[in-house]
Order: structure tokens, then sequence, then C-alpha cells
């Protein structure tokens, strides 16, 4: 499979990964990324391991992303003209058309969330820099706690991304403030053993109060996640910003429109 490897990585004295040196073109970057999909569909067939094939198929995608987003190309632009460019491969049955096109225009599969991530993300200086250090070092990971994906979205929702000078509402919040507590001391250790029953209790009892405070402390930390993310869709030019890039059925109907 092709590596994506135009320029290599300089390291610093710290050991990190420095953005390579790149000459890739747009359309380069867009071959390169053609190339990847169609010799991930091939060794699907010849080695009959699609999550293996998967896997691998994302790793080298990843390397020839970070060459792009080194090199400031045009992710959203790549992202369209491969999925065209397999819809409009005649040579090619139309099951692999579409299974080519879906990886990249499917919202569930790994390289939409690549591309929307970089899309929105590769500006971001840490961004490019762990993709660099990814690439450099052999270990690149896609989703889970270490993934490029997770890495994204984490400094897409940091509090940083917020001006220190802005304000919000409670006008904003007023039905997620409902469900928290207000005016009332919270005493959960009073609950699980209440007036009479200080040093001990009925262990069935216990696990019934214990079981409504669980309740109750799960509404209260969902209301708080809901008002975290209500936060950044008011107020972090990162969330509010961000773009889903289009489906494949999406850039189909607008090919058909047109």
């Amino acid at each position: 499979m092709s590596n994506g490897k135009t320029g290599e990585s300089k390291r610093t004295k710290q050991g990190g990964a420095q953005a390579p040196v790149v000459t890739m073109t747009q359309e380069q970057f867009e071959t390169a990324i053609s190339e990847v999909v169609a010799s991930g569909a091939k060794a699907q067939v010849r080695i009959g391991n699609a999550n293996a094939t998967k896997k691998e198929v994302a790793k080298d995608l990843v390397r020839v992303l970070n060459t792009g987003v080194q090199a400031k190309l045009d992710i959203k632009s790549a992202h369209e003209a491969v999925i065209n460019e397999a819809l409009n491969d005649e040579s090619l049955s139309e099951k692999v058309r579409e299974s080519r096109a879906n990886y990249l225009g499917s919202t569930s599969m790994d390289g939409h969330k690549l591309f929307t991530a970089l899309h929105n993300m590769g500006s971001n200086k840490e961004v490019r820099e762990e993709l660099a250090r990814m690439v450099a070092d052999d270990a690149i990971f896609v989703s889970g706690a270490k993934g490029i994906l997770s890495f994204c979205a984490d400094r897409r929702d940091s509090v940083e991304n917020i001006k220190t000078t802005t304000d919000v509402s409670r006008a904003d919040f007023e039905e997620h403030l409902k469900s928290l507590p207000i005016g009332e001391s919270v005493d959960i250790v009073g609950a699980l053993f209440p007036d009479g029953h200080e040093e001990s209790r009925n262990a069935r009892d216990f696990m019934a109060t214990r079981l409504e405070s669980r309740v109750k402390l799960q509404a209260w930390l969902t209301a708080l996640d809901d008002i975290g993310t209500k936060v950044h869709e008011l107020a972090n030019p990162k969330v509010k910003s961000w773009t889903k890039l289009p489906t494949a059925s999406e850039y189909r109907k607008q090919r058909e429109a047109n």
C-alpha cells in the first residue's frame, strides 16, 4: 500500500517530530488517497479479512493525510474529488464503486471521520505535530483514547478555545438547571445511614437508597455534561465552526443536480 511519504520528517533534539518538507501537489494528494482506497479494496479480496484490512487502510490513509496537512492542501476538495472519481469509474462494478466511495463518504467509516476531523482541525499546530509524530514513529492510532480522532476532538473541545471575556446567560440553561439540586444540601451518606440507623441498617433498604442516590447523581452528571456541551456550542469557535463533510450520497445528488 502507499505510505504517503513525500518528505521525510526531521526530529527535534527532544525527539519530537517536526513537520516534514513536503512537495506534494493537490493532484498528487488526491491520487495518493485514491491509491490507498483502491489497494485496500484489493487486499481485502486477497486476504479475506475485512477488519484487518480496514485498520491497515486507515493507517495508510493517515500517512497520506499527514502529508496533505503538512503541505496545507485542501482536505475537503480532495475528499470530494476522490469520492466522485470512485463513483464515476466505469471500469469498476457498481458494487466496487459504492464500496470505495462509502469508505470515505459514509459517516460511520474511519475514512469519513478522518477527513472531517482534519478538514476542521488540520490547521491546528498541535494536531499537525501529533500527526507528524505518529507517522515518524510509525505509531498510528485512528480511534481510541490515543487515536488521532480523539486528539482532534480534545483540541476542538478545549476550554482554552473560549475567550476569557466570554459570558454565558442563565436563560440559555434553564431547562438543564431544573435537573440540578437548587437551594438544598446534598447528603448522600445521611441518606444511606439516616437518623436512627447511623451505625447499621437493613441491607436491602440500604441498597434501595443507594440506587435512588445513584439515579439522582447520574441525572446531575448528565445535566452537567449537557451544560458543558451547550457552552461549547455557544462560545467555542472551534465547535461552532465544525463542519461535517458531505457523504457519498450527498455528493452524488449534487452531481446529478448539476
